[in-house]
C-alpha cells in the first residue's frame, strides 16, 4: 500500500542656590532644660521607630511583598492561544504579535520543507493530485518559511478565523487573487513585498520560493491583533477521552499519509508513502495532535482544474489526542469561528495542549491505522 517517495534536503536625558539656613540664636537654657528637651527628642524618635516598625510588621504579615513579586510575574508568563502552552519571559511579547499563515508546497520536490516544525497548526489540504498546507506561525522563533506556493480559493474561509492574519503565498490566478482582495487577512505575498521572498538555488522553480518570516511581521499593519484561541484543551495531567489508537491514515489515488503515535515524543509522527516526513534540519514531523476532518470539495470558481474545501457546515470528525482517538463531529457556522469539535454526547472535542495539524479529507478517506502497519512505520 505505500509506495517510495524521493526525498530531498535543503540546507539560513541654574538657578543660583538659596543663602545657607541660618538657624536663629536662642538664649542658653539651664541645663535642667536641656536635659527635658533632650528627652522630648527621644521620646519622637521612639515614636518613630514604632511607627515604621509596626508598618513593616503589617506588611510582612499581610504578604505585601509577595504580592508585588507575584504581580510581576505574571507579567512574564501568558498561554499561546493556537497552541494552549503557557510561555515565558520574552517569548511573552511574540504573543501580541498577528499570526503569520504560509502556503507551503508539499510536492515530492519540496521536500524537506523548512519551518513546519515552528508552526503552531498546519492545514493540509487537497490541491491537483497532491496535498498543499496552510501553516500557521505565531508562537514560536521561526526562521524562513518555505517552499511558497500559491493561494488557492479554500484559503481564505480558514484565514477568516485568525483575527486578520499576514498571508504568505506566491500569488494566484485572477479569480484567486480576486478572492484574496475581499479576504480577512493581509496579503504579503511575493508579488507585493518581494523583497521578503528569496530563490533558493538548491532547488528548481517553482519549488525554491522561501519567505523571511522577520521581514514578513514587520509589515504588520498598525493595530494588528493576535489570533483568537481555536481549540479547546485538557488540564495539567486530565488525560485524554477516547479510544486507543495506533494512528491515523489517509489517502485517496494520489497521496499516502499516516500518523504513528510516538510516546517517547508525545506527538504523532508523521508518514508520507510509507517514508518519515522530516524537516530541513531531518527531524520528523511530530504533531502534538492530529484532527481529521471529513469535508466536501468543490470545483473552485477560480480555476476549473481546483478543488476547493468547503469548511462552513459540518461533518464527521476524528480527533487523535495523546495516543487516543475521539470519533465525533465538526460544525462551523461562520467563517471567522473556529471548528467546533463536538464528541457523541455533545460535550467539547479537548486537545492536548501543544501543536495541531488538521487533515481536510474526502469523507471516507481516513481510518484510525492499525497496530501492524503502525509498528512497521515506526521501524521503517
Amino acid at each position: 500500500m505505500w509506495r517510495s517517495r524521493l526525498w530531498t534536503a535543503r540546507r539560513s536625558w541654574t538657578r543660583a542656590p538659596p543663602p545657607p539656613y541660618s538657624p536663629p540664636v536662642e538664649p542658653r537654657e539651664p541645663a535642667r532644660h536641656a536635659v527635658s528637651r533632650n528627652a522630648r527628642i527621644a521620646a519622637v524618635l521612639c515614636g518613630v521607630v514604632l511607627v515604621l516598625g509596626g508598618a513593616f510588621a503589617a506588611g510582612f504579615l499581610l504578604g505585601g511583598e509577595d504580592d508585588t513579586s507575584s504581580g510581576e510575574g505574571e507579567l512574564d508568563r501568558a498561554v499561546a492561544p493556537l497552541t494552549g502552552l503557557e510561555v515565558t519571559g520574552e517569548a511573552v511579547a511574540r504573543l501580541d504579535r498577528p499570526a503569520l499563515a504560509a502556503k507551503i508546497d508539499n510536492s515530492e520536490a519540496a521536500v524537506p520543507q523548512t519551518g513546519l516544525e515552528d508552526a503552531d497548526i498546519v492545514y493540509e489540504i487537497r490541491v491537483e493530485g497532491v496535498t498543499r498546507f496552510l501553516a500557521v506561525f505565531h508562537s514560536a522563533e521561526v526562521g524562513d518559511i518555505g517552499p511558497i506556493r500559491s493561494a488557492r480559493t479554500s484559503d481564505p474561509a480558514l484565514l477568516a478565523a485568525l483575527n486578520t492574519p499576514l498571508f504568505a503565498n506566491s500569488g494566484g490566478n485572477p479569480g484567486v487573487l480576486t478572492a484574496l482582495q475581499s479576504a480577512d487577512a493581509f496579503n504579503v505575498g511575493d508579488s507585493i513585498t518581494p523583497d521578503s521572498y528569496y530563490r533558493s538555488p538548491e532547488r528548481e522553480a517553482p519549488h525554491n520560493l522561501y519567505a523571511k518570516s522577520a521581514d514578513l511581521w514587520a509589515l504588520a499593519p498598525v493595530g494588528s491583533r493576535p489570533p483568537n484561541p481555536q481549540f479547546s484543551y485538557l488540564a495539567g495531567e486530565e488525560p485524554a477521552a477516547g479510544e486507543a489508537a495506533a494512528g491515523a491514515t489517509t489517502s485517496d489515488a494520489d497521496f499516502e499519509v499516516a500518523y504513528v503515535w510516538d510516546d517517547r515524543r508525545g506527538g504523532w509522527a508523521r508518514y508520507e508513502y510509507g517514508l518519515p516526513q522530516t524537516d530541513e534540519s531531518g527531524r520528523q514531523l511530530a504533531p502534538t495532535n492530529v484532527v481529521v476532518l471529513d469535508v466536501q470539495y468543490s470545483q473552485s470558481q477560480a480555476d476549473a482544474t481546483s478543488p476547493e474545501a468547503l469548511t462552513v457546515g459540518s461533518g464527521s470528525a476524528m480527533v487523535f489526542v495523546g495516543g487516543r482517538v475521539v470519533s465525533g463531529t465538526w460544525a462551523r457556522d461562520d467563517p471567522a469561528a473556529p471548528f467546533e469539535l463536538i464528541a457523541a454526547d455533545g460535550s467539547t472535542i479537548r486537545l492536548q495542549p501543544g501543536t495541531t495539524w488538521i487533515s481536510l479529507v474526502d469523507p471516507g478517506s481516513a481510518a484510525v491505522l492499525d497496530e501492524q502497519t503502525a509498528q512497521q512505520l515506526l521501524g521503517s
